[in-house]
């Protein structure tokens, strides 16, 4: 784009007036198509998000129940079940050879175990597995 620009102003400069409208209208219309495609592919991705929802089992009112992750507020008590996304950020207060696929955030292949246990202050965000002090 940015070279179909420098040619159409060299052309003008140039005198050749015909040969910078045609490029300009060239860039005009490409530069109108791909804002045009944008558009749709940003409405065909709201329309597909709108259709997603996620639910998370939450203690509610006593009682589990199953809250759409967009509704979890800080405190609330998530069971994370076999094969389930993580829905928020969570703390985890107890746990059973748990490990989460984190490859979507740190690019690691493997799983990593999660622990209940509290980390220790001033790690790195990469570190806060929860993975008890060995002493």
């Amino acid at each position: 784009m940015l070279l179909l620009l420098v040619t159409a102003v060299v052309s003008a400069f140039l005198g050749e007036r015909a040969g910078a409208a045609i490029i300009g209208a060239i860039l005009a219309i490409s530069v109108g198509l791909g804002f045009l495609n944008e558009y749709r592919a940003e409405r065909a991705v709201e329309a597909l998000h709108e259709e997603i929802r996620h639910d998370a089992p939450a203690i509610r009112d006593g009682s589990w129940s199953d809250v759409d992750v967009t509704e979890l507020v800080p405190g609330d008590v998530v069971r994370l079940e076999l094969g389930m996304i993580v829905p928020a950020d969570l703390r985890i207060l107890e746990a059973t050879n748990l490990e989460c696929d984190e490859s979507v955030l740190t690019g690691e292949a493997e799983a990593v175990e999660k622990f209940p246990a509290p980390v220790a202050a001033g790690l790195a965000v990469a570190d806060l597995s929860g993975r008890p002090e060995v002493r």
